[in-house]
């Protein structure tokens, strides 16, 4: 299990200090949050189930996104808005 920023108390100190910045974390995070300790504990139920029986030797990263991008910076501006592009095909294209 490789958890990414979850919304603790030692994180929500760290952006207290300085140390880190929430809104750069959200920014460069696909799925636009922090983890919690509920999306830790989905995830470790999963492995322990029937369902995941045949995962072995995997490290399963829950960052919600944050490791594909290797290191805090640069930060990728996202477009959190989901809004899906128009993939609508006129009949001359087919």
């Amino acid at each position: 299990m490789a958890p990414g920023y979850i919304l603790t108390e030692g994180i929500r100190e760290a952006f207290s200090k300085g140390a880190l910045n929430e809104d750069d974390m959200i920014r460069r995070t696909p799925q636009a949050r922090l983890g919690t300790p509920e999306d830790i504990a989905a995830a470790v139920l999963f492995l322990c189930s029937e369902q995941a029986s045949f995962i072995t030797g995997s490290i399963v990263h829950v960052d919600g996104g944050y490791a594909a991008y290797h290191g805090p910076e640069p930060i990728p501006s996202f477009n959190h808005s989901f809004e899906r592009p128009d993939r609508s095909v006129s009949s001359g294209n087919i």
